[in-house]
């Protein structure tokens, strides 16, 4: 009990913090625009407030999805999943943003894969976020690889990258609620995007796994 009162507090520091920010720069665009007379500069600040808007409103759904998943509140919404046809969809989604980055996404799965019983919208989002870092962080390596092997009693998905990985020592702060490396704190994000990936396979009664590709 005292480790969930200890990680809720760090949960709820956390959001206060990385929410003050966004909340005092949407203020001040909007103080800023009601300021102006002129319309075309107003209708940019207020473009601009929007944005972060829409943005602060991301962050907290990715809060809520993640206490949904750990709560195991999805469970109702499992459905026959095909491993092969997901990611070749998400592979599809994701070219073209992927090619502007210079990378090639291909996929690569076993002739024959069971079906997998699974939040399907959930288990898309956790992969996408794998594949978003991916393209952010990784694009020097030019290589993405989607795959899905049968495991004992599981189906392995993989999102594998080529860029410089994440080294052992710093796989507990990646997996932290908003917590962020170093190397990642000049990109946009809030540091919820592994944590949501952790929580969506715990819903599976599956496991995260950050693994070296040697690189990536």
């Amino acid at each position: 009990i005292d480790a969930l009162m200890k990680e809720v507090r760090v949960l709820t520091d956390s959001l206060a913090h990385d929410l003050r920010s966004p909340i005092g720069r949407l203020r001040t665009k909007i103080e800023r625009a009601l300021a102006i007379p002129d319309e075309k500069p107003r209708s940019d600040l207020l473009g601009s407030a929007l944005l972060d808007a829409d943005a602060l409103t991301r962050q907290l759904t990715t809060v809520l999805e993640i206490g949904r998943a750990e709560a195991m509140t999805g469970t109702a919404r499992f459905e026959a999943v095909d491993p092969q046809a997901l990611l070749q969809e998400l592979a599809d989604l994701y070219e073209p943003v992927a090619d502007e980055a210079g990378m090639a996404i291909t996929v690569e799965t076993a002739s024959a894969l069971p079906t997998l019983l699974a939040h399907r919208q959930l288990l898309t989002q956790a992969l996408g976020n794998l594949i978003d870092n991916a393209i952010l962080h990784a694009n020097a390596g030019h290589e993405l690889t989607l795959s899905a092997a049968s495991a004992p009693g599981a189906i392995r998905l993989v999102v594998a990258d080529r860029g410089p990985g994440i080294s052992a020592e710093q796989h507990a702060e990646a997996l932290r609620r908003f917590g962020r490396l170093d190397a990642a704190r000049s990109k946009t994000g809030a540091g919820l995007g592994l944590s949501l990936v952790e929580a969506v396979a715990r819903l599976h009664h599956g496991q995260f796994l950050l693994e070296d590709n040697h690189p990536g």
